[in-house]
């Protein structure tokens, strides 16, 4: 994000010699923005090249079954599998967003974030809407849980603490 923002600040500082050619636009570089600029402006691109590709890979939505039981949540992956007990979630937060599809489509999915006693989190994007109604009809079953229902998109991540 940062370096988003310094790049921003690059263009802001590239602004008048947009019409010119590249030639002289790496001239206008050169000699009018200061050297602690440059430099800082280079390794603000290099981390945006570094990071970008990193956050895609790290935010990547991995395909899971999620199982309600009375005592914990099961969820299971390809290759992994992480268990919830009920006694120790404290607060499930729910959002309903709304995506576009590339066929300008809106699509309806639920957005869960699960917290436990001991502050971790998991996040949960169900993307089958018609099953979110089984799964709210879990949420009485858990009556120490703590439920709060959030009336606008919110983005929670998808990785677990």
């Amino acid at each position: 994000m940062a370096s988003f923002v310094i790049l921003a600040i690059l263009y802001i500082f590239m602004m008048p010699g947009n019409s010119q050619s590249d030639e002289m636009k790496a001239a206008y570089f050169y000699f009018v923005v200061p050297m602690t600029f440059q430099r800082i402006f280079i390794i603000a691109f290099i981390s945006f090249l570094i990071f970008l590709p990193l956050n895609k890979i790290l935010r990547k939505y991995r395909s899971a079954k999620l199982t309600f039981f009375e005592n914990h949540i099961l969820i299971t992956g390809s290759n992994f599998s992480t268990q919830i007990l009920t006694k120790e979630i404290s607060t499930i937060y729910l959002s309903e967003k709304s995506k576009i599809s590339k066929r300008r489509k809106v699509k309806k999915q639920l957005s869960m974030r699960i917290e436990d006693i001991n502050l971790h989190t998991t996040n949960i994007l169900l993307t089958n809407y018609n099953e979110a109604e089984k799964f709210v009809s879990w949420l009485p079953k858990y009556d120490k849980v703590k439920i709060e229902f959030k009336d606008h998109d919110v983005d929670f991540s998808i990785n677990s603490d």
